[in-house]
């Protein structure tokens, strides 16, 4: 899972980061940004489960990045985090189309617990089994079965690819996109991610699960 956080005060933004990263009980990461600009491009080039989004910002306000937002999507939770606390800031936000609000200033724990449940509730509304070629995704428990409903045992960062992918069928993502979405480059390189791929076809005795389109980069089939 990916969280956009859309903060331009730089010391609380990484705070939060930091203080959601720590113990957070879904596996995600969270990537932040300081102005209404940058939020807006940075939805648009990557897949978000989640965005929390303050309301005073730079360059493009809040309330015009959540318009925007929820003109291209009304799938993707928002969580509205803001010094706004007037009644009226409040109900405009939730008219466009916030999921959640919450004032400055606030308790971190409350703030964590609101992810969470928001995390928790796009998770259960999403699609539980997904099937791609001959594999099936069960998104609930995050488990891969073959065609015969057996559990697919591939080490952790083999499932986690072939997870992404799945979750993402129809979509094409590169090496650096795989790695940006799942890891960090300081742990993982574009040719550790083609020796993943390459094993997991192979443990699959299926070369065709996981797609290549050469020099644009990997996907799975949109197969119901």
């Amino acid at each position: 899972m990916r969280i956009l956080l859309v903060e331009d005060e730089l010391d609380l933004a990484n705070a939060i980061a930091k203080g959601l990263l720590k113990n957070n009980i879904f596996k995600y990461k969270v990537d932040c940004v300081y102005d209404g600009q940058d939020a807006i491009d940075k939805y648009f080039e990557n897949r978000y489960d989640l965005i929390i989004l303050d309301l005073n910002l730079p360059k493009v306000d809040g309330l015009d990045v959540l318009e925007t937002i929820r003109n291209d999507s009304q799938d993707i939770p928002i969580l509205i985090l803001s010094a706004r606390i007037n009644i009226d800031d409040k109900v405009v936000g939730l008219d466009l189309g916030a999921n959640d609000y919450l004032a400055k200033p606030f308790d971190f724990k409350e703030l964590e617990a609101r992810v969470n449940a928001l995390l928790r509730y796009q998770d259960v509304i999403k699609k539980p089994i997904i099937k791609v070629n001959k594999v099936s995704l069960d998104t609930k428990h995050n488990l891969l079965y073959d065609e015969n409903n057996n559990i697919i045992k591939l080490t952790k960062s083999e499932h986690e690819i072939l997870s992404f992918l799945i979750r993402n069928k129809g979509i094409m993502f590169t090496d650096e996109a795989i790695i940006d979405n799942l890891w960090t480059k300081e742990t993982n390189s574009t040719s550790l991610v083609r020796v993943h791929i390459k094993n997991i076809r192979e443990k699959l005795h299926n070369p065709d699960i996981i797609k290549t389109k050469r020099g644009c980069g990997y996907y799975v089939e949109e197969v119901e």
